[in-house]
């Protein structure tokens, strides 16, 4: 069985992460937010609370007060590979609640 811990980027973008508090940068959310899901992941499925914080406020910062925020393929891409209580899935349902309702984030 290969396991995401396998894919060297996502690794690589993991120990930033962690060791480094350097989390993935994009020059747009949806594209930040693919580059966060790899690293979300791996550092959920080893429990790492601090790199999952980083990575859950780095994409807050990333949309608050800037109207900008992931769409609904960005969101449903990386839904998937997710766990369902995870906190990065329950802000994406947030997101997309918003995208339906014409509002944007601030």
């Amino acid at each position: 069985m290969r396991l995401m811990e396998d894919d060297r980027q996502i690794f690589e973008g993991y120990l930033r992460c962690m060791y480094m508090s350097d989390p993935p940068h994009a020059d747009n959310c949806n594209g930040m937010t693919a580059q966060l899901a790899g690293p979300y992941v791996l550092a959920d499925k080893l429990g790492d609370l601090r790199t999952i914080n980083l990575l859950v406020d780095t994409l807050v910062t990333k949309t608050s007060g800037k109207g900008e925020m992931p769409g609904r393929h960005s969101i449903g891409k990386t839904r998937k590979r997710l766990p369902t209580n995870s906190p990065l899935r329950r802000l994406f349902v947030d997101y997309y609640d918003l995208e339906l309702d014409g509002r944007s984030v601030h």
